[in-house]
Formats: structure tokens, sequence, C-alpha cells
């Protein structure tokens, strides 16, 4: 996503988050607000991994690979909801 289309888009979920604390919430605002929070955890996730030092011996390495896993599931787990 481009840094101007991200901007807009940021704006567009703040304005959907106004409208989903009002007494008569729009679907559209509320799937909005809900796939932005979705997005924010995949991205902190990929964010993670990606500033993760990497391992050097097999074994450490076989470790990271299936720590990277569990959480990846956890998070599906989670997003899946």
């Amino acid at each position: 996503m481009k840094q101007y289309q991200y901007k807009q888009w940021q704006r567009m979920v703040g304005a959907a988050y106004d409208s989903v604390d009002s007494e008569c919430p729009l679907l559209e605002d509320e799937v909005m607000v809900a796939v932005y929070k979705d997005y924010l955890a995949m991205h902190s996730f990929i964010k993670y991994i990606a500033n993760d030092y990497f391992e050097l011996s097999h074994e450490k390495v076989r470790i990271q690979r299936d720590d990277y896993v569990r959480m990846a599931r956890e998070l599906l787990k989670e997003l899946d909801r």
C-alpha cells in the first residue's frame, strides 16, 4: 500500500470508528474497523519477524522457525474468530 493510500485508509477508518461509537453504526463501518484491527495484527507480526535477529546454528534456527509457526497459528486462530 502506498503512503498516500495508507493515509486515506486511516482517515476512512477514523470516520468508521466515529460511526461505530454512535447510536446507529453502519455495517460497512463495523467491517472496516474489524479489517483494520486484523491488518494491524498481521502488520505487527510481520514486522516482528522482519526485525528479529537470525540464528546461525541449525538447532536454534529450527527452534526459531517453530516459534514463528506457533505464533502464526495463534494469529490465524485469533483472526479467524
